[in-house]
């Protein structure tokens, strides 16, 4: 008995997200037509090489992906799973440079704008508070 499984967004953990995207681990990696080893071979991959996961079939020998290859559109063949390592999108963490002139505050909304402070009135000169009285 087999079934069908999209391959996951996620690692075992929730917290990086794949890409689809996966590198092949083993030397050799024979691509085959079909989802099985007695199938014809259609190509073989090296180590490094990266393709795209669309799907990953569950069997009795193991899991099976249905692989793309750089540039195309449909699949290419099916490789076993196991020699693959899917590649994980890299969390970027931003750090802050210093306030800018339109800062966003925690909500993700930008802050209002804040009042400017007025200058200080010059003091008048005793010779200038006895002419105002």
């Amino acid at each position: 008995m087999f079934g069908a499984l999209e391959s996951t967004a996620q690692d075992e953990t929730g917290a990086e997200e794949a890409d689809g995207r996966a590198a092949v681990m083993s030397d050799s990696l024979p691509m085959f037509s079909v989802t099985s080893s007695p199938g014809e071979i259609v190509k073989n991959l090296k180590k490094g090489d990266v393709v795209t996961v669309e799907y990953e079939i569950e069997r009795a020998d193991g899991a099976w992906c249905g692989i793309k290859e750089e540039g195309q559109t449909m699949i290419s063949g099916y490789v076993q799973c196991q020699y693959l390592e899917l590649q994980v999108l890299q969390k970027k963490s931003w750090e802050s440079l210093g306030p800018s002139v339109n800062e966003e505050s925690d909500t993700g909304k930008p802050s209002p704008p804040q009042p400017q402070e007025e200058s200080p009135k010059p003091k008048a000169s005793p010779k200038q508070r006895r002419e105002l009285d």
